[in-house]
C-alpha cells in the first residue's frame, strides 16, 4: 500500500476512536518525519551522509515520498538507521526541534501503531521505543467484581450504572470507543425463553448473565428517563450523558449521545471512583493479581481494558497466559 494514504487512513481511525486533538497531531508530525527520512534513505539507496537533505531538491523529495509503500517504512534497515539519526534533531526546524525523548517515542510509538495496523511483524530495533503497558490477565475476574459492586451497593448513581453497563458491554464486545458509540438501543434485545438481554456484537447475538442483564437493563430505563426529557426525536444511541456539560462553547443537556472521546474521558472519571471503592469497600480488597497489583484496580485506560479482555479471551482459547 502506498504509504502516505495508509498514513491518513491510520490517522483518521486514530481521529475516529477519539484520541485526543494534540495526540492526533503528534502522531501526523511523527509519521510526517518518517516519510521524508524513508525518501532520503531510498534516494542515497540505505547510506545516506550525515546531512543527506544538503542535495536534494524539494521537488525530487516529493516525487520519491509519493513513491513509498508501507513496507518501506517499517523496513528494519530504514528504522535502525531512523530512530537514532532522527533523534539527533536532523529534521527539525531548529537545532534543538526533536531531539527531546519525548520527540523520540513519539516517532517510535507511531512507526509500531502502524506496524500494528498492516499486521507487521515488530521491527528488532528498539532505539527508545517504549512497549506497550501488558494487559492483566485477572481483568475477566475484576469486571465481574465490579458488575457484583455496582448491581450489590446501594442506589448507584447515573453515572456508575452507565459505568457498570459499559463493562458489561465490553466484556462481551471489547471493541473501541467509536464502535461502542455506533451502538444503539436496537443492538439490545430481550429473549422471549430466558428473560434475559442480549448484545448484537460482530460474531452474533450474546445472551448475557443474569446479573449483566440486571444492569445494563437498568442502564436502558435510566437513559429512557434520560432521552425522554429531550425536545424532538431521541437520540438512538445507547450512551448517552447523564448530567448537562460545556462542550464547543455551548451547554449540551443530558441524554444527548456521547462521542468517543467523551464516553472515554467519562470511563476514566468514574472508573477511578470505583477502583477506590473496589479497594475500600466493606467487603475488602480483592486479593492481589499479576504482578503485585491490586485485582480490583480496573485499567483508567479503555484500550488498556479492550487489549486485556482479548488478551483473556485469547489465553482461555490456547490454555495459556498471556504475555
Amino acid at each position: 500500500m502506498q504509504a502516505e494514504r495508509a498514513i491518513q487512513g491510520h490517522l483518521d481511525d486514530l481521529a475516529r476512536s477519539g484520541a485526543a486533538r494534540p495526540t492526533c497531531r503528534q502522531r501526523a508530525w511523527a509519521l510526517q518525519q518518517a516519510l521524508t527520512a524513508a525518501a532520503l534513505f531510498r534516494l542515497h539507496d540505505g547510506a545516506p551522509p550525515a546531512d543527506p537533505t544538503s542535495s536534494i531538491d524539494p521537488e525530487t523529495l516529493a516525487q520519491r515520498i509519493g513513491r513509498l509503500t508501507v513496507d518501506d517504512l517499517l523496513d528494519p534497515a530504514f528504522i535502525a538507521w531512523f530512530l537514532p539519526w532522527a533523534a539527533t534533531g536532523a529534521l527539525g526546524a531548529t537545532p534543538d526541534a526533536g531531539r527531546s525523548s519525548a520527540s523520540a517515542r513519539a516517532r517510535a510509538v507511531a512507526l509500531r501503531a502502524l506496524a500494528s495496523d498492516h499486521g507487521q511483524v515488530q521491527v528488532e530495533h528498539t532505539h527508545d521505543m517504549p512497549l506497550l503497558r501488558p494487559p492483566t490477565p485477572v481483568t475477566g475476574r475484576v469486571l465481574a467484581a465490579a458488575i457484583d459492586f455496582i448491581t450489590a451497593g446501594a442506589s448507584p448513581g447515573k453515572a456508575r450504572i452507565r459505568l457498570g453497563a459499559l463493562l458489561v458491554v465490553m466484556m462481551n464486545y471489547p471493541a473501541r470507543p467509536w464502535e461502542l458509540c455506533r451502538l444503539t438501543i436496537k443492538d439490545v434485545r430481550m429473549d422471549a425463553d430466558s428473560q434475559r438481554l442480549e448484545l448484537a456484537c460482530p460474531d452474533g447475538w450474546k445472551r448475557l448473565s443474569a446479573v449483566q442483564s440486571r444492569l445494563l437493563g437498568d442502564w436502558l430505563l435510566v437513559r429512557e428517563e434520560l432521552v425522554g426529557a429531550l425536545l424532538g426525536t431521541p437520540p438512538p444511541q445507547l450512551w448517552v450523558a447523564v448530567r448537562s456539560h460545556q462542550a464547543d462553547g455551548h451547554v449540551r443537556p443530558a441524554g444527548l449521545p456521547l462521542h468517543p472521546r467523551g464516553l472515554e474521558r467519562s470511563y476514566v472519571t468514574h472508573v477511578r471512583s470505583l477502583n477506590v471503592d473496589l479497594l475500600t469497600g466493606t467487603r475488602g480488597p480483592l486479593p492481589a493479581g499479576h504482578g503485585g497489583h491490586p485485582a480490583s484496580h480496573l485499567p483508567l485506560s479503555m484500550d488498556l481494558l479492550r487489549r486485556s479482555i482479548l488478551s483473556n479471551d485469547a489465553s482461555r482459547t490456547t490454555g495459556r497466559q498471556p504475555s
